[in-house]
């Protein structure tokens, strides 16, 4: 099946809300982190968005 509801509700939450944060995360729920987050590593800024290795 096609994944739909988590960039319908992505897309949603950009056109509705307020948003004044300098990062945003999206996880899965059956995500883990296991170090720190380190958006600048990855060259992240607004209106750029990125994502990183898997595995």
């Amino acid at each position: 099946y096609p994944a739909i509801n988590k960039p319908a509700a992505v897309l949603h939450w950009l056109n509705h809300a307020a948003i004044d944060a300098e990062y945003i995360v999206i996880l899965d729920a059956d995500m883990v982190l296991r170090g720190p987050i380190t958006p600048w590593e990855f060259n992240a800024e607004r209106g750029h968005p990125v994502s990183t290795p898997y595995g």
